[in-house]
């Protein structure tokens, strides 16, 4: 046997076993598809005869096991098409802990031609996290069965729902990017069909980058420059806590030159109170919301306060380690701020950097709250004025800066931190109380109660 024939088996023999543990590893890295697919009335996502898998080896069912063992798992609920509709939507126990590395909600749990009907549980004390996405699809409307959506091929006026899915808690759900809507469109003219995500029972989401709202718009059929079909957005937002550390994002794009009213596209978030329970919006971003306005007309709607014959308080809180701004319904190029019947409930501010109203009136529902740190919410930048029927609290460490606008509160003042006045007048009609710092500058302070007012300064030298 020649040297290299020696050196050609020896190398052979070596290199064949470490191939063999690169293939095994290729293997068991390899994600798995886990589409739901429950079986009977059972709606635990902790069963593995619920679900569908489709991994190298082939598509299983029922799976061997449930998602959320392995972080790589990719997670579908209503997206499969062969899977028949289901009545019995996923839910997650109490009190355990799932990783995975995306989520998608799609719509074949409806008959074709109605809406598709999806929700997600997530129990108290338990988290769900999403590496990647959590994506809802848009619907075909007029394609295979289980799109949802309209099968009219000329509506005309028609806005149909094509998607229902709600996400409630009171669990948590942890993820890197939360988008409602794909580029998907119906499949006929004269159509437009809302996508509904609601998000309630008092469910905590954590978004580490955006939370977007995607309308997708296509033309008219040999006519590319009129748009008749429209996959639209509509997020409703009723009970929980949602922080966005990235943008707040309407990606509504008009690109076509002419549209007639009925295929306007929309896109829209609002945080309905219909029930006991309060909404909190904690935006971390320093450029917090993101709205496209589109070359042409298109529609774009947030409405932070819409008291919808709940009890719950709603509350945005700008809370971003930098600079931030308030926006209002004049914001440019934002234009998107609902301030009917007010632009907000409560605003709170946390973090740092300054905090700066768009110029004007801005007028709560609430209380403006200051919460203890290292924030600055100026006042003077944009001459900019406050109106609150509620109260207003400054927070040890954090700063109110006036200017020439006024500032008015009906509630109770209290100051742990620091209030600097500029030359527009304060006005309180109720108790003021001081701990912290307050220099009156050249403005007037009015207190303009009806009855009794109780004024406390707890200071060593009194600083009013």
């Amino acid at each position: 046997m020649t040297l290299m024939k020696i050196l050609k088996k020896y190398l052979l023999t070596l290199l064949l076993p470490i191939l063999v543990l690169f293939a095994a590893a290729q293997h068991s890295c390899a994600q798995t598809t886990y589409d739901w697919r429950p079986s009977g009335t059972s709606t635990a996502w902790a069963s593995a005869s619920n679900w569908q898998s489709t991994d190298g080896a082939g598509t299983h069912y029922p799976a061997a096991t449930y998602p959320g063992l392995t972080a790589s798992d990719i997670v579908r609920i209503g997206v499969n098409t062969g899977i028949a509709a289901f009545s019995y939507q996923p839910a997650i126990t109490t009190n355990v802990s799932y990783n995975i590395a995306s989520l998608t909600f799609g719509n074949n749990n409806a008959a074709f031609s109605a809406t598709g009907n999806l929700s997600l549980a997530i129990g108290s004390g338990s988290t769900l996290t999403v590496s990647g996405t959590v994506l809802q699809m848009h619907s075909s409307t007029g394609g295979a069965a289980n799109s949802g959506g309209r099968d009219t091929v000329s509506c005309y006026s028609c806005f149909t729902t094509a998607i229902t899915t709600s996400l409630v808690g009171p669990g948590t759900l942890h993820c890197g990017y939360f988008t409602v809507g794909d580029n998907t469109v119906p499949g006929n003219a004269f159509v437009n069909d809302y996508t509904d995500f609601t998000i309630g029972g008092s469910v905590v989401i954590n978004v580490d980058h955006d939370f977007t709202l995607n309308s997708a718009t296509y033309y008219f059929d040999g006519d590319s420059t009129v748009i008749s079909r429209n996959s639209d957005v509509a997020v409703s937002f009723r009970s929980g806590t949602l922080t966005i550390n990235g943008q707040l994002k309407a990606t509504n794009y008009n690109p076509y030159n002419y549209v007639v009213d009925q295929y306007i596209p929309n896109t829209g978030f609002s945080m309905d109170l219909t029930g006991p329970n309060n909404a909190v919006l904690n935006l971390n971003g320093t450029n917090a919301i993101n709205v496209s306005i589109g070359t042409f007309y298109c529609t774009n709607s947030i409405d932070f306060y819409n008291p919808a014959g709940g009890s719950g308080q709603s509350t945005v809180n700008y809370a971003s380690a930098g600079d931030q701004e308030v926006y209002d319904y004049q914001s440019y190029p934002i234009y998107a701020i609902d301030p009917d019947p007010y632009m907000y409930q409560n605003v709170a501010f946390g973090g740092s950097g300054t905090k700066t109203f768009d110029l004007g009136t801005t007028t709560l529902g609430g209380n403006l709250i200051l919460n203890p740190g290292t924030e600055v919410v100026d006042l003077s930048v944009n001459t900019s004025s406050i109106t609150l029927p509620g109260t207003l609290s400054v927070g040890s460490g954090s700063t109110l800066k006036g200017g020439a606008g006024a500032i008015s509160v009906t509630g109770a003042v209290t100051n742990a931190g620091t209030i600097t006045l500029g030359s527009g007048n304060f006005s309180m009609a109720n108790n003021f109380t001081n701990s912290g710092t307050f220099n009156c500058g050249s403005s007037t302070v009015i207190f303009n109660s009806t009855g009794a007012t109780q004024l406390n300064d707890s200071t060593p030298g009194g600083t009013i």
